[in-house]
């Protein structure tokens, strides 16, 4: 957890397994960028584009790789940078701790099932056979289907909406604004108007997914669209109806998918 007085040069050096070249009594207080941090504060050089903002940097030390060249301040030299810039930050910017427990403004439909330990916000609706695992932290403001299913350990931020029938797998975040299991777009015409087809089907979004802010993935026509384990969705992204994304994709902002595709395991697209 981050101290008040911030960590010794020597503690972050344990805590990222690093090696520190310089005083490990010195304290860092905050994590800040090269053209920006101060003498109290720890930056990063993970690509080697910024060496000369490095070096002219006021940073009192940096997080580095093995092999990077000399700077005026302390280094910390890590065997995987990037994954030990996630670890500086999580150490300085820890999660708030949810209280768990149903807000007085919170409305549980009769047969609707809440963990102990999950977090409802208030002005949720959380409806008639959901399912709402041990641990989940549900926004303000957000509503939770008729038979929606929200694995252990997922975060559902304010004004998400889950249609009937959505399943979440274990530590899956759906940011604000997402709609997950809305209608699919299926329209015949009869000579006269677009006559709707029915979307009778659901969705299901396995775990470690994340789902950005305004980003919706239809419910199938029939059978599921379904995001699989370690997806992550950027913000504004369009999933249409019986999509299937494979494990481990990237989806950035503004890609739209179009209903029946199929991703394979690790696809990457732009927007």
């Amino acid at each position: 957890m981050a101290k008040a007085a911030g960590f010794t040069l020597g503690e972050l050096a344990a805590a990222l397994r690093a090696t520190l070249e310089g005083d490990p009594s010195r304290v860092v207080t905050g994590v800040a960028p090269l053209d920006t941090a101060g003498p109290d504060q720890i930056s990063f050089l993970i690509d080697r584009r910024y060496a000369a903002t490095a070096r002219r940097s006021r940073a009192g030390a940096f997080l580095v790789p093995v092999d990077a060249p000399g700077l005026a301040a302390p280094m910390l030299r890590a065997e995987a940078p990037q994954q030990a810039l996630i670890e500086l930050l999580s150490l300085f910017h820890p999660p708030i701790a949810a209280q768990p427990g149903v807000h007085p403004m919170a409305v549980v439909m009769p047969g609707a099932r809440v963990d102990p330990s999950a977090s409802i916000g208030p002005l949720t609706v959380i409806d008639t056979d959901a399912v709402v695992g041990a641990r989940v932290r549900v926004g303000a403001l957000v509503y939770v289907g008729a038979g929606v299913d929200v694995g252990e350990d997922s975060v559902v931020h304010p004004r998400a909406v889950l249609y009937p029938g959505v399943r979440l797998g274990q530590r899956v975040v759906v940011q604000a604004g997402a709609v997950i299991g809305a209608d699919g777009f299926g329209y015949v015409f009869d000579g006269t108007a677009h006559r709707k087809i029915p979307q009778v089907g659901g969705v299901r979004i396995e775990d470690d997914v994340e789902i950005g802010a305004n980003t919706t993935i239809d419910r199938a026509t029939l059978g599921e669209t379904v995001v699989r384990r370690g997806t992550k969705i950027d913000n504004l992204v369009q999933v249409g109806h019986n999509a299937e994304i494979g494990e481990h994709s990237i989806l950035v902002a503004q890609v739209g998918v179009s209903g029946s595709s199929r991703l394979g395991r690790g696809v990457v697209l732009a927007g």
